[in-house]
């Protein structure tokens, strides 16, 4: 795999490694180097050998006490961000200072800097999403929405499994105090540092998160206000149905006792003007009556 390697002298130089000359150069075993060269590996930050294996999504290090190699070089980010920055941060590098702790803690504000600017996007397209919803939920805008949700669930998978690197080696201070490859020739090593790191590292992690589940919860309150409306109006177009079909049902009613009436039966009231009102009007107040009732039944049933 190419790699660029930095010295704690700032001398950089690119390298084409295998796994096997990483594990002898580094002291490692084959399955530690699995976070550098696995596609889908979860973040993970740990000590082994001579080395540090940290790999945290955007960024894959592996770091002894006077030198690191930064993988994931297909990655215009790593080169033409996060490289340069390294090398500012290790020329003010002093003798006091730890190589590979300087490293650590410039990789994980770099990885809390990135997570923010995407987290930030997030937010705008969200807001931007939720307000146009407010004006139009159609489904040009609910396909919009489905696909930011899909990009958060991923986002909030990478910011937990980042949040859960920390914590792990924080819970353990045989597991920080390997962190301190500098140190190790040491009887009392002092691992405040390292601590201090990663400890600042879960915090600014813990706040992406809360901010993250924030985001979600806006997306579930506007999601039950828009059900909320669809429900709404599909209860309108029901009642409109139900009008529509009473309203045909009483026409309906008097169109079958006017068939009955208007057939070519001798019944002596074809003549009589009186009778033709009077059906009419029993056939009216009829229909009338019964629209009332209806109506009447369908409010106390709540249906209207």
């Amino acid at each position: 795999m190419k790699s660029v390697q930095i010295t704690a002298e700032g001398r950089q130089s690119t390298k084409e490694l295998g796994r096997k000359d990483l594990a002898k150069d580094f002291e490692l075993h084959h399955r530690d180097l699995r976070p550098l060269f696995s596609v889908r590996q979860v973040a993970t930050i740990f000590s082994r050998g001579d080395a540090v294996v940290a790999n945290l999504g955007l960024v894959k290090l592996l770091i002894s006490k006077d030198r690191v190699l930064i993988f994931n070089l297909d990655n215009k980010q790593i080169t033409d961000e996060f490289l340069p920055g390294l090398k500012e941060k290790l020329k003010g590098l002093r003798k006091d200072h730890h190589f590979e702790l300087v490293v650590l803690d410039y990789a994980t504000h770099y990885k809390v800097a990135n997570m923010r600017s995407q987290l930030e996007s997030l937010e705008k397209g969200v807001t931007k999403v939720l307000r146009l919803l407010n004006q139009d939920y159609g489904q040009i805008n609910l396909e919009r929405l489905l696909k930011l949700k899909k990009r958060i669930s991923k986002f909030e998978i990478a910011v937990r499994e980042n949040q859960e690197a920390g914590e792990e080696v924080l819970e353990d201070d045989e597991e920080l105090i390997d962190l301190c490859l500098s140190q190790r020739r040491k009887k009392n090593v002092n691992f405040d540092e390292a601590e201090s790191i990663l400890d600042s590292f879960v915090e600014q992690v813990e706040d992406i998160a809360h901010r993250v589940d924030e985001l979600k919860e806006n997306i579930d309150d506007t999601q039950e206000i828009l059900s909320l409306k669809i429900n709404s109006l599909r209860n309108s177009i029901i009642r409109f149905e139900l009008v529509a079909t009473l309203t045909t049902a009483l026409f309906a009613l008097m169109a079958v006792i006017t068939g009955l009436y208007g057939m070519n039966i001798q019944n002596n009231l074809e003549t009589n003007h009186a009778a033709f009102w009077l059906i009419v009007g029993m056939f009216v107040i009829s229909a009338l009556l019964f629209g009332v009732w209806m109506w009447g039944f369908l409010k106390r049933k709540k249906i209207l």
